[in-house]
């Protein structure tokens, strides 16, 4: 599926993985998106979102297409 995550208040930092050559997750990349901003997230990414500001509330709205069909934590 395809994800597209829209800020609508606060501050939103995203958290890229990539796979090792062991098979455990790293981060590869760390942003911060501000309110209007949309992150974009693809197939078999692996990200985490979330609100890491110290003061503040995050909210967010997620958009999946298609539906999740599964998903995996980590």
């Amino acid at each position: 599926s395809a994800c597209a995550v829209r800020v609508v208040r606060g501050t939103c930092s995203e958290i890229e993985f990539e796979r090792a050559a062991c098979g455990s997750i790293v981060p590869k990349r760390v942003s911060k998106a501000g309110v209007g901003s949309v992150l974009y997230s693809f197939d078999d990414d692996i990200h985490q979102v979330g609100n890491l500001e110290a003061l503040g509330e995050l909210v967010t709205i997620h958009c999946y297409s298609p539906p999740l069909s599964q998903m995996q934590w980590y």
